[in-house]
């Protein structure tokens, strides 16, 4: 009895599974870009407080 509901469960399994991957994917490529926008302006930030601290 416990594998035929195991069977019932499956598709339900796989759907859940289907939209975490997809929510997953579209979050990855969503942050993605951000992320590397960030570390440029970071990275920019950084380059005008070392220029800052050099002059001062």
């Amino acid at each position: 009895m416990k594998i035929a509901t195991k069977w019932k469960e499956a598709p339900v399994n796989i759907q859940m599974q289907h939209k975490l991957t997809m929510t997953v994917l579209s979050v990855i490529t969503y942050i993605f870009p951000m992320q590397l926008l960030l570390a440029s302006h970071y990275n920019w930030s950084i380059h005008l407080l070392s220029f800052t601290q050099r002059i001062a």
